[in-house]
């Protein structure tokens, strides 16, 4: 099964654009760091392939700060 492969911008511009049409997402606390805000969402990209689960930590000023991209083991 092939894999579909994402630059460090092309897995930012993945996620605005997701964010931006609307995708659904859930807002969760980080233990690590404790309390940290973030957000996670599963993409579907391919129906061949596993979606992709996505975090973004939200840092000071409303930074973004990537945690997680990767294909899910949780369908």
């Amino acid at each position: 099964m092939p894999g579909y492969y994402f630059s460090e911008a092309g897995a930012w511009e993945l996620i605005a654009e997701k964010l931006a049409a609307g995708h659904l997402y859930e807002e969760i606390t980080l233990s690590t760091p404790a309390g940290a805000p973030a957000l996670t969402m599963l993409l579907p990209i391919s129906p061949v392939r596993a979606q992709l689960y996505v975090k973004v930590q939200i840092g000071q000023a409303n930074k973004a700060i990537g945690r997680s991209f990767h294909y899910s083991d949780f369908n």
